[in-house]
């Protein structure tokens, strides 16, 4: 019974196995030479020395690999680590408003934006900068004080300059009550 137990695990594990990659170990070298390419032609023609740091540039495209690839995969920056890690209870979610705040290199900005909030009703774009809240600069506010005055009673508006595209955009978003619904499976108690 025992020997039966074990083959059934085994069995079952191997059946369970991950799909295989779509490219072979291999293929990651070519890449990763190609990455370094583009790194370092950036660094060495852009004309913004203060953005081609090695740190900031891996950091910003980790950010677009993962955002690449779902809605719901998102590189955490070491700024947001450090502030989540400093405060434990920040909330950075914001379903009032439909938007989720970060922290970055470059200071705050919009991580991710729910498409039927406030937020994304307003146009704001995940991975936009927030540059002044009600007439202050966003990066001299701390975090945990940002997200405090983003958090509004309902029918609120909250002036906020994000930049979208090649020009700024000022919204100003009304706070709502989002309901949460939870889906139940037919046939689960």
């Amino acid at each position: 019974m025992r020997t039966l137990c074990c083959f059934l695990a085994l069995a079952s594990l191997a059946s369970a196995a991950p799909a295989t990659l779509p490219d072979t170990d291999e293929a990651a070298y070519p890449a990763i030479e190609r990455f370094v390419e583009v790194l370092e032609a950036v660094r060495k023609n852009h004309p913004d020395v203060e953005k081609v740091g090695y740190d900031r540039l891996v950091n910003h495209a980790l950010e677009g690999m993962l955002a690449s690839l779902d809605p719901h995969s998102s590189y955490i920056h070491p700024e947001m680590a450090a502030a989540l890690k400093e405060n434990a209870t920040l909330q950075p979610e914001n379903p009032s408003l439909g938007l989720t705040f970060a922290v970055r290199d470059d200071g705050p900005y919009i991580s991710g934006v729910a498409p039927h909030g406030p937020g994304g009703d307003a146009g704001v774009l995940p991975g936009s900068s927030i540059l002044e809240i009600n007439g202050q600069k966003a990066v001299d506010i701390p975090f945990a004080d940002l997200l405090s005055l983003m958090r509004r009673p309902p029918g609120s508006t909250t002036a906020s300059e994000v930049p979208r595209s090649s020009s700024l955009r000022s919204s100003t978003p009304s706070t709502a009550i989002i309901a949460t619904l939870s889906v139940r499976r037919s046939g689960a108690s």
